[in-house]
């Protein structure tokens, strides 16, 4: 009677641990999935700033944020920072029309300048680097940087501009960016 029992518990066991394991992993990856909606024909770098008080307010589908990058290719959003390293995340281009067109193409690693790689007409996304910004001992911005092209666009770096510079925000972070310190501090 004690080995029915003894079985009985084992076979519970390993069966509740099974289960909450996969929810478990189901849940995480729903947090981790996000959704990036890029200008139709959109070339280069974009960022996505987090926690700007005046920022977009993030918007879902089926319970994944929705990152709508506008022309510039800087959107400041009110969204948290959320750093995985495991995501499965959706990229497209969105026409005036609001038609999508995926863009699944990823590349994570240096290449070399190659004909092989000049000729690849396909569109990427290159990297995603979370960064944080000490802009002061008790002031952090948090921001995605990310680049989009083929790999000789990339290779030409067309459409590529750093975040604080004249093209992006400015030299330094603007105060509607540094306002998150503010409540940091608060």
């Amino acid at each position: 009677m004690s080995t029915r029992i003894s079985f009985a518990t084992s076979t519970l066991t390993v069966i509740s641990s099974l289960l909450a394991l996969m929810t478990t992993g189901c849940s995480a990856e729903e947090q981790k999935s996000e959704i990036f909606l890029l200008p139709e024909g959109y070339q280069g770098t974009f960022y996505i700033v987090y926690n700007v008080p005046e920022g977009k307010r993030p918007t879902y589908e089926d319970g994944a944020p929705v990152y709508d990058i506008p022309e510039d290719g800087v959107l400041l959003t009110q969204a948290d920072v959320t750093p995985s390293s495991v995501r499965s995340d959706k990229f497209f281009y969105e026409s005036d029309d609001g038609l999508r067109e995926s863009i699944d193409g990823r590349w994570t690693t240096s290449f070399d300048d190659t004909p092989e790689h000049r000729s690849d007409d396909q569109v990427y996304i290159f990297g995603e680097y979370l960064v944080e910004y000490g802009h002061s001992q008790d002031c952090r911005i948090y921001y995605s940087d990310f680049y989009v092209g083929t790999k000789s666009q990339a290779l030409d770096q067309v459409g590529e501009f750093e975040l604080f510079s004249e093209q992006g925000l400015g030299e330094t972070p603007p105060e509607k960016v540094l306002e998150v310190c503010d409540e940091e501090r608060n």
